[in-house]
């Protein structure tokens, strides 16, 4: 193992558990400085002391904070008790957790492994539920204390210097995440679980409206990112509230300093309250999406001129509801970003002209495109002659056109899940539901290797 070259080294540096990463470290000095690379490259936070102590202690190691390269802000919160009573009735505690399950399972064709694994699922699901008034008790007593180091924590805007502070200290940092807790993938970063076992709760998920989602954190670490001089390469941001372009268009120039060399950019941006009856939910996004259109949305993109991924999704009610959408022009505008390869929006009104146009003027660099939940804004149009057109101009690798095509002033619907490997209209295979309704018609087909446009366009008519 000593004579193997560097890069293999890190190969399988980037295949160890963390556990392992320390071991692997401990072997030569060659590889501890290899190591440190993969110990800690994700570190994730909460809106909790502990969190923040914990990310200041991480600033602070002369080594870990040297390789952070994603910070990930988590937007699970501690839920509003009132009482003890309303405690122990939301509580249920239980002598494990879900860090005792093993996951994932091994592989059936490993059966000792298999039967290891199901005597200990057998032994864990068994235990009983334990209602025990010593242990709420202790319980609520540590609930009440976390609960009152959050509303310290809000009152004295503390965690600002602790992310100021570390962010200055993390030089490789250029990704940043402001997401929910069930939104963790294979990036090896899991959600902040300790304080909230400790007390027997279970965070709560922030509304995607409920005033602010979102908005604060965004706001605190871009600015804090941009007053350590970070160049972010990544921003993931969802689900995050409509009013981060709505009301705060006055922090975007202070945070253009850490946008401005972005490749890749994902938001999913809510419009709506759920707490509210579907009536006034809908005059919500009405007059929510109409706010949007005020540019908000188009100075933040515009502000990342070397864009290479640009995700997009803004919400809709449902997938039977009338919502336009957000107007097209009032994204992108006439802009053009010069090395634009992948595309995927939902939620947008749009004509045929100002699709058509976007198109051509990212036709040599966009490959792959996703559009789900469009509306066509003239009643002249047609989204066969826009799907017509897609393979003329584009040259895609793939495409994926997903959930309602409507038209105003029609009542005509299309709903499609096509996918393809070559591309949507582009690959010989077009293999998923596309269901067209309009004028009483219900049609759907299963299309194995058909033509590929005079398939698609036979099908969006209505014919067989």
């Amino acid at each position: 193992m000593d004579h193997l070259p560097v890069e293999i080294l890190h190969m399988i540096c980037a295949n160890l558990r963390r556990e392992d990463v320390l071991s692997f470290r401990l072997l030569a000095t060659l590889y501890a400085g290899i190591g440190a690379q993969y110990m800690l490259p994700a570190v994730s936070i909460a809106f909790l002391p502990e969190s923040f102590a914990r990310l200041k202690a991480i600033s602070e190691h002369p080594v870990i904070s040297q390789h952070v390269r994603t910070l990930v802000y988590e937007l699970g919160r501690l839920p509003e008790i009132t009482d003890f009573k309303d405690y122990k009735r939301r509580t249920q505690v239980r002598t494990y957790n879900s860090d005792d399950i093993s996951w994932p399972p091994p592989a059936e064709t490993d059966e000792r492994a298999q039967r290891a694994y199901n005597r200990e699922m057998k032994k864990i699901v068994g235990r009983p539920i334990l209602k025990s008034s010593k242990i709420l008790k202790k319980g609520w007593d540590d609930y009440l204390q976390l609960h009152n180091d959050v509303a310290g924590l809000q009152d004295t805007d503390a965690e600002i210097e602790v992310l100021e502070s570390a962010i200055a200290r993390f030089p490789r940092l250029s990704m940043i995440r402001v997401q929910s807790r069930y939104q963790y993938d294979e990036t090896g970063v899991v959600p902040i679980n300790a304080p909230y076992n400790k007390c027997f709760v279970l965070p709560e998920e922030p509304d995607i409206d409920s005033g602010s989602c979102g908005v604060k954190p965004l706001e605190k670490l871009l600015l804090c990112a941009t007053a350590a001089g970070i160049d972010l390469q990544n921003l993931w941001a969802g689900p995050i509230s409509c009013k981060f372009f709505v009301e705060d268009l006055g922090s975007a120039a202070p945070t253009v300093g850490c946008r401005r060399h972005l490749r890749e950019l994902r938001m999913e941006v809510g419009c709506i309250d759920y707490d509210c009856p579907e009536f006034v939910r809908t005059l919500q996004l009405r007059d929510r999406v109409q706010s949007l259109s005020n540019g908000g949305v188009r100075n933040f993109l515009t502000a990342s001129p070397d864009l290479q991924f640009i995700e997009l999704l803004f919400e809709r009610l449902s997938r039977t509801d009338t919502f336009q959408g957000l107007n097209l022009e009032s994204v992108f505008g006439i802009h053009t970003w010069g090395h634009l390869e992948r595309l995927d929006l939902r939620g947008i009104r749009t004509s045929e002209s100002c699709l058509v146009d976007f198109f051509q003027r990212h036709a040599e660099t966009l490959k792959c495109l996703t559009m789900e939940d469009f509306c066509l804004a003239d009643s002249t149009s047609s989204w066969e002659s826009i799907f017509e057109q897609i393979p003329e101009i584009l040259d895609l690798e793939s495409a994926d056109l997903r959930g309602k095509f409507d038209t105003v002033g029609s009542n005509r619907l299309i709903c499609m899940d096509l996918e393809g490997p070559a591309g949507l209209l582009l690959g010989d295979m077009v293999s998923h539901w596309v269901l067209v309704y309009g004028m009483g018609r219900c049609h759907s087909e299963r299309i194995p290797r058909l033509e590929r446009r005079k398939a698609l366009t036979r099908l969006l008519n209505g014919g067989i």
